[in-house]
């Protein structure tokens, strides 16, 4: 048996914050910030790579899937609004940019 050579890649270094909290936190402070928001302010810090850490829930990492997963229904069915239409390409760049 013979094994796959592993392509060498150069170590990078990456900018995170492994502890983030959405509006699914009883405790969280910002009313009215959109999970868009929050991805959008890990874009602007700089932020590779970020992780939700709600107290005792994934609701708000589920929140964000479930809007995403709407809009993408939403566009395979062609009945996006224009609003609708940004907010699905804006979470598409900023995903492929932020881990």
């Amino acid at each position: 048996m013979t094994r796959k050579k592993r392509k060498q890649t150069q170590p990078q270094w990456r900018q995170v914050d492994l502890h983030l909290h959405t509006p699914a936190s009883a405790d969280y402070l910002e009313p009215g910030v959109s999970y868009l928001d929050i991805l959008r302010q890990a874009e602007s810090r700089g932020l590779d790579i970020i992780a939700f850490t709600d107290h005792n829930t994934m609701a708000g990492y589920r929140a964000m899937m479930e809007e995403i997963h709407q809009l993408e229904l939403l566009a395979q069915l062609g009945r996006l609004h224009k609003e609708e239409k940004k907010r699905l390409e804006e979470y598409q760049r900023l995903r492929e940019k932020i881990l």
